[in-house]
């Protein structure tokens, strides 16, 4: 019969000293409650089959951020060193789900916890990669400038006005803005490379990670993330096309449509021989114009990764955030194929009461034991 009951750091009950297993439970955002983790959950009834095992449950904030999840790794760290201290003869595990695993895993940065942890189960767990973000040679200020360009033009429109860019209005905004961007971008050029050093996450020495096809939460971010990229591609192109073609083909422009008026007006009077040149000047036109309103999408799209960490939203003009089913290094792997258990079930959540799932999780955690799964999972090198 399974050993049940709760460890809080400091104070240790005597029910822990004939556990053979410690799984320590970790929650995702916004779930300090999460009823899995409980006394009496489906998840904690499987595993009481199992002799020796002991349920420690690791509260957290719960917030989306990666200050917080940084926060909750140093104290998972510091009370699971604690525990195996108290414990030295039980192996321990850790049992995440969602950003939990992320908290976990930025636990064992602590080296001393990595080597006393037997292994780590991540249930939908997005990984956050990160690199420097590409916009090209107008860069984040640039981006910033042109779509506050387009929203005084949007702003123009509705109430019926020609905008003009240089209104002393528009000028003092624009002034305005750059005294505001100015210093919060080059401040969070310098975050950034902090931010980068907190997603290098480490190679643990035993992972399973499970999914669900169908993952709200990973499919809402990897859409987000592609139509990003895209208009960020979208936008370095204009920008390197204005950058290298804008001012040769305006003075050519200049050149030949002074040619075609002397034409028009002195040999040919009436044949307005110069509309030839629309399709060859409406890209050079169009591009600083296309560039305003792209711009304010870009800002939008970009601004909707703050999913993956609120506190990380300011800094994706300087960062290309995704976020993956796999960390960086060895891992089991195991995808999980469509399954809700009601209406109103998420399919993110739907793992840790799965009991095909977690007949699976035991037989990587224990290696036998009853109803242990006959289909084994994945490994990846």
């Amino acid at each position: 019969m399974a050993v049940l009951g709760e460890v809080t750091a400091g104070r240790f009950s005597d029910r822990y000293r004939g556990a053979r297993y410690i799984l320590i439970l970790v929650h995702g955002t916004w779930a300090k409650d999460e009823p899995w983790t409980q006394e009496g959950s489906f998840f904690r009834r499987f595993f009481e089959k199992y002799d020796g095992v002991v349920f420690y449950r690791f509260r957290w904030s719960g917030r989306n951020s990666l200050r917080d999840r940084n926060i909750a790794g140093k104290r998972l760290a510091r009370n699971a060193r604690a525990l195996g201290l108290k414990c030295p003869d039980v192996t321990m595990f850790i049992i995440a789900h969602s950003h939990g695993g992320n908290a976990a895993f930025l636990a064992l940065k602590d080296a001393q916890l990595a080597s006393r942890i037997g292994g780590v189960v991540c249930f939908n767990t997005p990984f956050i990669h990160g690199r420097s973000r590409n916009l090209g040679d107008q860069g984040a200020g640039g981006v910033i400038a042109a779509a506050v360009v387009a929203v005084l033009v949007l702003l123009s429109w509705t109430r019926g006005q020609e905008f003009s860019p240089w209104s002393w209005r528009n000028l003092e905004i624009l002034f305005a803005v750059s005294c505001i961007t100015v210093p919060l971008l080059k401040k969070g050029a310098e975050k950034s490379a902090r931010v980068l050093e907190m997603l290098d996450l480490p190679a643990a020495q035993r992972v399973f990670l499970i999914t669900r096809t169908g993952d709200e939460a990973s499919v809402a971010l990897k859409i987000v993330y592609a139509v990003g990229r895209a208009i960020a591609w979208v936008w370095v192109q204009l920008g390197d096309f204005q950058r290298k073609t804008y001012i040769k083909a305006t003075i050519a422009f200049l050149i030949v449509w002074g040619l075609f008026m002397i034409v028009d007006r002195y040999w040919f009077p009436g044949t307005r021989l110069y509309l030839a040149l629309l399709p060859f000047i409406a890209p050079v036109v169009l591009a600083p114009v296309l560039m305003a309103p792209l711009a304010l999408l870009l800002l939008l799209t970009i601004a909707l990764q703050a999913a993956m960490g609120t506190d990380m939203a300011w800094l994706t003009l300087h960062l290309e955030l995704t976020a993956e089913d796999t960390p960086e290094g060895k891992f089991t792997f195991r995808r999980f194929g469509f399954k809700a258990f009601g209406p109103l079930e998420l399919l993110h959540s739907s793992t840790y009461h799965d009991e095909t799932v977690l007949k699976e999780v035991a037989a990587w955690l224990f290696g036998a034991g009853p109803d242990v799964a006959s289909k084994p999972p994945r490994d990846n090198a």
